[in-house]
């Protein structure tokens, strides 16, 4: 599935559609600047603004200042009269997200169930989520759906995992899921609308690379605010390009790839303790901290370099490292890639995300959101 910012031609957008995301992005409006705005006329503007207040989707807040005529009504989106949820499936845990029409956080809530492709967990699972959405107390009708972000690449139609070798389950159907959740679902990889999460936020991005620094590592590419896929759904897969010939072995049975070098997993192997405690260590100037911070930017910097070389735009590192990175690491980094570079004239950019651990469950609410505004 492309994961659009917007994916209707304008013949296919009712006035009413129209309309809506007129008052969505202008946050408030006046019906005569709505008819303004989109040369439609009153009566029109009317009946439309009848059937979005009927939907319950906007309202009136007041009136605008006086121009000398009688005031005109404020027109706004009910920002809280629907909800999507997005969940982030991890082999320990899963993170719950609800969001308004704005994607502002309504509710998050994380649930300790270790992965295991088995009913009990499929069954423990839909419990999870069938009682986050009880404890919304929110009716179904205003639920716009559930968005599951998976460890792996899933299928356009997001009907099923066509890889997922992490989590050992490499064609799994969305129905193990929908059968124990009483809202509709689809699946979505999980890097992929964490991006987009992030270029909701963004919205003077066009092109880049994001990079998630989780406990393994993902990438997605960025071009015209679209998530790229290239011919198929195998586009900047970069954990798994080669940066050591013949090095550490990878959960895709090939070596030297580098999720085994710039991921949260590899930082707490070769420091031999949990992020928390090695970011808490390394803020004190630990030796042996400094020593695997060091080495971890400079592969990080070695890929980013590569990458530069295809791709020339900016990075968005984000992810479940992101809120330990400061701008002195970053700085670090721009460093260490300069040092690297073949053309030293070659400018660059690094962003933080904002979304940290959150993100691909938040993305995944979020692309709900957007198919609702723009579909309408």
């Amino acid at each position: 599935m492309r994961i659009d910012t917007f994916y209707k031609t304008e013949s296919e957008i009712s006035y009413t559609n129209r309309i809506f995301q007129e008052i969505y992005f202008q946050k408030s409006i006046s019906k005569q600047e709505i008819s303004k705005l989109l040369q439609l006329s009153l009566p029109t503007v009317g009946q439309s603004l009848k059937e979005l207040y009927t939907l319950g989707i906007i309202q009136k807040n007041g009136y605008f200042e006086s121009t000398g005529g009688r005031k005109a009504e404020v027109i706004s989106v009910a920002s809280k009269a629907k909800v999507a949820i997005g969940v982030s499936l991890l082999r320990e845990f899963i993170t719950i997200t609800a969001l308004d029409l704005y994607g502002q956080p309504i509710k998050e809530k994380i649930c300790y169930i270790s992965f295991e492709r088995s009913d009990a967990y499929y069954r423990a699972f839909g419990k999870a989520v069938n009682q986050f959405i009880d404890e919304l107390k929110y009716p179904d009708n205003a639920i716009l759906g559930i968005g599951l972000a998976v460890q792996g690449l899933v299928s356009q139609d997001g009907q099923t995992i066509i890889s997922g070798d992490l989590l050992g389950y490499t064609g799994t159907d969305r129905s193990v899921f929908q059968n124990n959740i009483r809202l509709p679902c689809r699946l979505f990889h999980d890097t992929e609308v964490a991006a987009y999460a992030e270029l909701w936020e963004f919205p003077d991005i066009q092109n880049a690379v994001y990079i998630a620094l989780n406990q393994n590592l993902g990438g997605a590419l960025i071009v015209g605010r679209q998530v790229f896929h290239g011919d198929g759904v195998n586009s900047c897969i970069i954990e798994h390009m080669r940066l050591i010939p013949g090095g550490r072995k990878c959960y895709c049975g090939q070596y030297g790839c580098l999720d085994g070098y710039c991921s949260i997993n590899s930082l707490e192997s070769d420091a031999g303790m949990d992020v928390n405690t090695f970011f808490e260590k390394l803020k004190h100037s630990d030796s042996h901290c400094q020593e695997v911070f060091d080495r971890f930017l400079n592969y990080l910097a070695l890929a980013i370099n590569n990458i530069r070389m295809v791709i020339d735009c900016e990075f968005i590192l984000a992810g479940f490292l992101q809120p330990y990175l400061t701008q002195e690491h970053l700085q670090m980094l721009a460093k260490k890639v300069s040092s690297v570079a073949s053309f030293k004239n070659m400018t660059f950019s690094f962003r933080r995300g904002v979304h940290g651990p959150n993100a691909a469950a938040r993305g995944a609410a979020l692309v709900l959101i957007s198919n609702y505004i723009y579909g309408l």
